[in-house]
C-alpha cells in the first residue's frame, strides 16, 4: 500500500487545486548490484557511502556484502582508503537486531528509526551527511546528540530503554532517540563488527564504533601527506651515519622524526593518546632487499569516543564520618 501523506498534517500542507495519481510500481528483476561502481572508486578518497537499499527485513543483505568486499579491498596496505558504509532502517527492533546478527563487519553501520515515514535512503543520507561534516571537522568524535534534520519518527513506536538500546548495539546495529517534538537524534553510531575471524569477541571493541574509522582515515591521510610532501617526492637514501648534506637526501631518522612530529599532532587533536609509547615502538629502515625503500611502522594508540558515564551516588540526613 502506498500512503500519499505518511504523517499528520502533510495533507494540508499540500498546494491547493492539485491532484496526482498514484500507479501500482513495478518491481524489478533483479536486486541491484554494486560491485562495479564500487570498483571504480579508484585511488580517490571517498571516506562515507551511503548505501540506499534494505530498511525492511533483510533486505539489503547483498548490497552489504558488497559495499563490505570493497572495503577490504580499500583497507589493504596497498590502497590505504577505509569508509564507512550508513545505510537506512525503519523496521521493528526485534527484525533488526536479527538483520544486524547476521552481519559481522566494520564497513557496515545501521541507522535505524524505527517505524518512520522516510524511506531509507533519506535516513542514511542524512546521518551520512552529519558524519560527514563532524569528522570533516573533529575526526574521531563521536556523532551522539546531533539530530537528522527531515528525518521523522514515530510516536505510534515505544521510545527504547537504555537495556534495549544496548541490545542493539551489541547486535551489531546503531541506535537513535526519538524527542517529544518528533526530533530524532543520533545516538552511538555502531557498526556490525562484533567477533574477530575466529569466531571470538574481540578484545577491547576494535572497529565497534563507526568513529574509529574516521580517526583512522585522519591518520592514514595524514601520513600519505607526508610521505608526499617534497621532501620524499625527489629524494635520495642514504644511512643514518652519512655525512652527506645535500638537501635532498633522506635518513631513516630523518622520516622517524617527522614521523615524532606527526604523532605530536595527533594527540595535540585528541586522535590519539600515549605519545612516549607510540614514539618508542616506531621504527624506521632501509629495506634490506630494495636500498631504495624505507619501511617505517607506527604503533597508534587511538583515543576513543566516550561511551559510558558511570557513577555512584550515595545520599543520608547525616554526614559521613
Amino acid at each position: 500500500m502506498v500512503i500519499a501523506d505518511p504523517d499528520s498534517g502533510d495533507a494540508s500542507a499540500a498546494p491547493g487545486g492539485t491532484t496526482y495519481t498514484i500507479a501500482n510500481g513495478v518491481a524489478g528483476t533483479t536486486d541491484p548490484t554494486l560491485d562495479t561502481a564500487l570498483a571504480n572508486l579508484g585511488d580517490a578518497w571517498h571516506t562515507v557511502l551511503v548505501n540506499p537499499y534494505g530498511g525492511f527485513g533483510s533486505e539489503g543483505a547483498a548490497q552489504c556484502a558488497s559495499f563490505e568486499a570493497a572495503f577490504d579491498a580499500r583497507i589493504a596496505p596497498s590502497v590505504k582508503r577505509p569508509f564507512a558504509m550508513i545505510m537506512g532502517y525503519s523496521d521493528t527492533m526485534a527484525n533488526l537486531v536479527t538483520f544486524a546478527g547476521t552481519r559481522n563487519h566494520p564497513a557496515t553501520t545501521i541507522i535505524p528509526v524505527e517505524g518512520s515515514p522516510d524511506p531509507c535512503w533519506e535516513i542514511a543520507g542524512v546521518a551520512a551527511g552529519l558524519w560527514a561534516a563532524s569528522n570533516a571537522a573533529h575526526p574521531g568524535v563521536p556523532c551522539n546528540g546531533l539530530v537528522l534534520t527531515g528525518v521523522r519518527g514515530n510516536a505510534s513506536y515505544p521510545v527504547w530503554t537504555g537495556t534495549q538500546r544496548n541490545t542493539v548495539v551489541m547486535a551489531g546495529a546503531s541506535w537513535t532517540r526519538l524527542l517529544a517534538d518528533g526530533t530524532v537524534q543520533l545516538g552511538d553510531m555502531t557498526t556490525t563488527y562484533k567477533t574477530n575471524s575466529q569466531g571470538v569477541a574481540d578484545a577491547g571493541d576494535k572497529w565497534r564504533f563507526t568513529d574509529t574509522i574516521a580517526n583512522i582515515q585522519a591518520k592514514e591521510y595524514s601520513i600519505d601527506a607526508l610521505i608526499g610532501s617534497d621532501t620524499y617526492a625527489r629524494a635520495v637514501v642514504v644511512d643514518d651515519a652519512s655525512p652527506c648534506d645535500k638537501t635532498y637526501v633522506v635518513r631513516p631518522k630523518t622520516l622517524k622524526g617527522d614521523l615524532f612530529a606527526l604523532v605530536d599532532s595527533w594527540v595535540a587533536n585528541g586522535w590519539s593518546k600515549n605519545a612516549a609509547s607510540i614514539k618508542a615502538g616506531i621504527t624506521v629502515e632501509i629495506n634490506a632487499s630494495n636500498a631504495g625503500r624505507l619501511d617505517f611502522y607506527v604503533p597508534d594508540v587511538i583515543a576513543p569516543g566516550l561511551r559510558i558515564l558511570a557513577g555512584r551516588y550515595g545520599w543520608a540526613f547525616t554526614a559521613a564520618n
